[in-house]
């Protein structure tokens, strides 16, 4: 139907029709995704490490912070600010990440298959593990997926139209991008890679538009670089000790191979069902689906595995680990690379999504259902069912009993300290593992003031463990333990019995008056 008939028929220009689209892919997302996280979610009673420490983080807007750069955690002050703390709240996040990030490519599909192939190449995608089963944790990964999609978006239509605004909106999300996490880096490599693969995809045009972009995004993440400077780059510094040397080929081999191990896993729904298609194809000749031009085949293809290989060659030129969560962010255009490779017939979407649909319905009955469960029938325990709603009654009591001043702060760890945020009805601060250059919303002079509550986990054997929070411990006026029905599992062995000791002390308020926070 041309653009013609199509508007005589709705009554409404192309351009109506594509935004109508849109909001209806969109509001398709965001169900989906409240779906996942409601699912997911139910079965925690304590967040996962990466949201704890987005809790934390979000209690203040910083320039950035010790570990990664600010944006995910400005988001995540931003929901805290209109929800409220808790611990649904970041598995709403990362799925909602991932949605928009679906939604998102799928108005880039439309433009190479038509909108119905890229529905079924987006319910592909959702299949991978970081999209929707595994993205329990809202972190800097599931955060980068929407800007990394945006940005995939944007250069497309931008090479291809070559309009500024649409130059202008791929550098501004290439910049956010790198607020998000500085591995933003390897998909914008990939579009640049492409750039330089496809001859009709440069010209004078182009170049100037590229150069906006980059105008755009340097304007972006200039604030950031000087915070670098003036930090001492630790952001930086994190991630160079996070990546661990590697000695000989045998070390490089075993890591590529954990690597590639998980990478299966998470694929593995995915290409079931891609096997399944596959197979299905078999028999007499079918009418293939439309093939994509040579030019967008090949943005696909270089800008769907640049990610992978150039996050593979860096480890190994590096000769550094490659740790398995530096593949969250490479699969984000599977599903189109599927589609295309198998040119499926549109005769055929209707029963490939339903397909993609049911295994769906599984997976979320097993990870919402049934795991729970299983769990609770072998007495497993693990940082989901840590008994977080009784540590947070537990220092409020405490608290309320030595002071008459609203408890302000608490000093732990990350995660404890996470963990007692998701359960106070308004934002706490953390002094996140008892050290300030971490917690910048926090200083000396702020405990003396306003008090804090110090809660050090002492299962496992040493009677100090962490010693910059138990430094706080030692400080302050009234001590005490608590011991939580509770101990992590290895394996179906408690080795430090089945209660976790958690050491308390109160630091009581020097000048409640003088209490910023």
């Amino acid at each position: 139907m041309s653009q013609v008939q199509l508007q005589a028929v709705t009554g409404r220009n192309t351009h109506q029709v594509q935004l109508a689209g849109v909001a209806v892919a969109l509001a398709f997302a965001f169900a989906y995704a409240c779906w996942w996280a409601a699912g997911l979610a139910h079965g925690y009673g304590a967040p996962p490490l990466d949201s704890a420490e987005q809790l934390v983080w979000s209690y203040s807007l910083e320039a950035s912070y010790w570990k990664h750069p600010p944006l995910p955690s400005w988001i995540m002050h931003g929901l805290t600010q209109v929800f409220g703390p808790s611990v649904a709240l970041p598995f709403f996040a990362a799925e909602i990440s991932a949605a928009l990030a679906l939604a998102l490519l799928w108005r880039l599909g439309a433009e190479i298959f038509g909108p119905g192939r890229s529905l079924l190449a987006a319910a592909l995608t959702a299949l991978v593990g970081y999209h929707s089963w595994q993205a329990e944790s809202y972190n800097h990964n599931s955060a980068l997926l929407p800007f990394q999609a945006a940005v995939t978006l944007f250069f497309y239509l931008a090479v291809r139209r070559g309009y500024w605004h649409l130059w202008l909106l791929t550098g501004v999300c290439a910049g956010l991008a790198m607020l998000v996490k500085y591995a933003a880096l390897f998909p914008l490599c990939g579009l640049l890679i492409y750039l330089a693969l496809d001859r009709q995809a440069r010209n004078r045009r182009t170049a100037s538009g590229l150069a906006l972009a980059a105008a755009a995004a340097a304007s972006v993440f200039a604030p950031h670089v000087v915070w670098l400077q003036l930090h001492d780059y630790s952001t930086l510094h994190y991630a160079s000790s996070v990546a661990q040397p590697l000695s000989g080929f045998r070390a490089w081999a075993a890591n590529l191979g954990e690597f590639g191990e998980a990478q299966l896993l998470t694929l593995m729904p995915l290409l079931m069902v891609v096997a399944w298609m596959a197979w299905s194809l078999r028999g007499p000749a079918r009418e293939a689906g439309a093939v994509a031009s040579a030019s967008d085949r090949r943005f696909l293809w270089t800008a769907g595995l640049a990610p992978l290989l150039l996050v593979v060659l860096s480890g190994t030129v590096a000769r550094c680990e490659i740790l398995p969560r530096w593949g969250y962010n490479v699969f984000l255009l599977a599903g189109w690379l599927a589609l295309d490779a198998l040119r499926w017939p549109a005769d055929r979407i209707v029963p490939a999504l339903r397909v993609c649909v049911g295994f769906n319905l599984v997976l979320w009955t097993a990870m919402a259902i049934l795991v729970p469960e299983l769990k609770e029938a072998i007495g497993w325990q693990g940082r989901s069912n840590f008994p977080g709603r009784e540590l947070a009654t537990l220092v409020q009591e405490t608290w309320s009993g030595h002071a008459r001043q609203p408890l302000r702060i608490v000093i732990s760890d990350t995660w404890l300290g996470g963990t007692i945020a998701a359960y106070r009805p308004l934002p706490l601060a953390v002094l996140a593992d008892g050290d300030p250059a971490r917690a910048a919303w926090v200083s000396e002079a702020d405990v003396r003031a306003c008090g804090a509550v110090v809660v050090l986990d002492r299962t496992g054997g040493s009677s100090l463990p962490q010693p910059t929070v138990s430094r706080w411990l030692v400080l302050s006026d009234v001590h005490g333990e608590w011991q939580l029905p509770w101990a992590p599992s290895r394996g179906l062995r408690h080795p430090w019995g089945l209660t976790t000791r958690i050491a308390w002390g109160v630091i009581e308020p020097r000048d409640p008056g003088d209490c910023r926070l």
